[in-house]
């Protein structure tokens, strides 16, 4: 092999490695400039994103907005049940409630009225074991036997007590009493809450054209208001003037 040849053979080889180098410098900025322009889509997407979520955010409630935010995150699996001992007679119990379960207290809560408005979740829980129980026990040993107990029990105090066909009387006679029946009627009809505000806490029979009026306890006289929107309507109709007979 002459000088001649041996140079240009050299010469082939290190111009083809040279392009090899070029063509591997040319691939690995485009990778990069690919991966730069994906990570900018993504961004902008995250950005499009976070726009849309607070645009579903706007005029809504803290609760509202935090229905909205848990329906975006990922499913977690829910904690178990855990209970720990505080005092001789109290214990700490936490479990998860479904959404149906606490929708059924908020219906048990309207239907005690004001008795239930400001009960716990641990006393509604009380007054539904001590109900069951009782219901049990009677369909367990019968109503008579039951009855017996609980009256050896509790004992009745020794009162003089007014005979039922009078209360009754007394009753129909009163223009604000609202026979059981017609609350039923108001109750399924208005569907166990505020006709105002849609509220299941301590709801009201109210009457439409107020009893001091001339209202009648009607059914298309009456309706379901909770004791705040109670209040409203009534200093509306009277002003600042007592209410205790509208």
């Amino acid at each position: 092999m002459t000088f001649g040849e041996g140079f240009w053979g050299q010469s082939v080889v290190s111009e083809a490695l040279s392009f090899h180098f070029a063509q591997e410098g040319f691939l690995k900025l485009n990778d990069q400039i690919e991966s730069h322009t994906k990570s900018k889509r993504q961004l902008s997407r995250r950005s499009e994103d976070k726009l849309s979520i607070l645009e579903s955010l706007q005029n809504k409630s803290a609760r509202e907005g935090q229905k909205i935010l848990i329906k975006l995150q990922p499913s977690l699996a829910l904690p178990k049940e855990k209970e720990r001992v505080i005092t001789e007679s109290h214990t700490e119990v936490r479990f998860i409630m479904t959404a149906e379960l606490r929708s059924k207290l908020e219906v048990l809560r309207s239907l005690l009225g004001s008795k239930g408005a400001h009960m716990s979740f641990a006393e509604l829980i009380e007054y539904i074991v001590a109900q069951n129980i009782q219901d049990l026990r009677v369909k367990k040993f019968g109503k008579k036997r039951v009855a017996a107990e609980n009256q050896l029990l509790n004992p009745p105090p020794c009162t003089d007590v007014t005979p039922t066909s009078e209360l009754q009387r007394s009753n129909y006679l009163n223009p604000r009493y609202i026979p059981r029946k017609v609350r039923h009627q108001v109750w399924d009809r208005d569907k166990g809450k505020c006709q105002k505000c849609d509220s299941r806490n301590h709801l009201n029979f109210d009457h439409i054209r107020p009893v001091a009026l001339g209202g009648l306890s009607e059914l298309g006289n009456l309706r379901l208001l909770c004791f705040h929107c109670n209040q409203r309507h009534a200093f509306k109709t009277f002003g600042s003037r007592p209410t205790g007979n509208y």
